[in-house]
């Protein structure tokens, strides 16, 4: 059985998903959901926004929607648990602003929540093997869980200047996003974009803005580098080839921007990828890790040992935060207890 679990509720505030899986070498994304990673096994560097972290077993990050992230294994055994959840769970339960993002990470602050965090690890984890109905709102329960603990520390809330990411899905924007998506190698200006759909440059501006949290031409280098980090693992293609396949006007633009968002360069990228990386790659999250891998019930084993602990600080904030989930969490057990009795 895989450690895989996702929510089959209609809902998109509700949705998640959850799982194990192999770490290989670069692949690019961004979302908008929030990525909580946790390392089971090994040594991972992880680069977000353009800073790169370095992780350790045992190490945890939170990533905000839309930030654009990489995980490459240092250790070719490598194994990362994931969750995925709809940030609104965190603005809209604990009333904090819709623009609110977390930065956290657990290597490089001094903090018990780590510990506490890798506990509710383990219950989402033996929640897989949970049967019925009550379920899914046990998971929901050790979701919330994890956010009142981050909630009760401030110190990790920082407002984002601007607005968060939402996907792209939003009409006017998907006509536009899927022309560059098409197009992404060639000369593209927001000229060109508002062609398209009739708008103004000024306007096609505002879009991305609104929408995506990020500028035209950071999305579009952003599509550029996700398909040249695939040129650079798959093809023998020279580092020439590759930028002027995937857009980059010359070596050195391409070499400025694989930098800036990857802390390397592409040829530094291509010299440290191995075989082992090339062959996870192959199967990438098409394989996850088995419930009953020995990896994964030692970290259970460990994790569950951990004391559960409340770390809220007593002040009026911090207070109106627990109370606020303490009474969803008690309408929760209430709603299991229910379902318990129909079953």
């Amino acid at each position: 059985m895989e450690l895989f679990f996702s929510t089959t509720s209609k809902s998109p505030l509700m949705a998640l998903e959850y799982y194990a899986y192999s770490v290989g070498s670069y692949h690019y994304n961004w979302h908008k959901q929030v990525e909580l990673l946790a390392v089971l096994k090994g040594r991972l560097e992880v680069t977000c926004n353009g800073q790169t972290h370095s992780l350790a077993e045992d190490d945890i990050i939170w990533m905000n929607p839309g930030e654009g992230h990489t995980t490459f294994a240092h250790d070719a055994d490598a194994v990362a648990f994931v969750l995925h959840f709809h940030m609104d769970l965190f603005t809209q339960f604990l009333n904090t602003p819709e623009n609110v993002k977390i930065a956290y990470v657990s290597s490089e602050v001094t903090s018990p929540l780590a510990a506490q965090l890798r506990r509710r690890i383990a219950l989402l984890i033996q929640a897989v093997d949970e049967e019925g109905l009550a379920r899914e709102l046990k998971v929901m329960s050790h979701v919330f869980d994890i956010l009142r603990l981050v909630a009760e520390d401030p110190s990790l809330m920082v407002v984002n200047p601007v607005s968060r990411f939402r996907g792209k899905t939003e009409d006017p924007i998907k006509k536009i996003i899927q022309f560059i998506d098409r197009h992404y190698m060639e000369d593209i200006s927001l000229e060109d974009l508002g062609k398209t759909g009739g708008y103004n440059a000024n306007y096609v501006s505002q879009l991305f803005r609104k929408h995506l949290g990020i500028t035209f031409y950071e999305y579009l280098t952003r599509i550029r580098l996700r398909q040249a980090l695939i040129d650079l693992r798959d093809t023998d293609r020279s580092m020439m080839e590759v930028a002027a396949r995937n857009g980059f006007a010359d070596m050195r633009a391409f070499n400025h921007y694989f930098k800036s968002s990857f802390s390397k360069t592409p040829l530094q990228y291509r010299n440290s990828l191995s075989s082992q990386h090339k062959e996870i790659d192959r199967v990438f999250k098409r394989n996850f890790i088995q419930k009953d891998d020995p990896v994964i019930a030692q970290k259970m084993q460990q994790y569950l040992q951990i004391p559960d602990e409340n770390l809220v600080t007593e002040d009026s904030a911090g207070l109106a935060v627990r109370q606020r989930l303490n009474a969803l969490e008690s309408l929760m057990e209430r709603i299991q207890s229910d379902i318990k009795s129909i079953e």
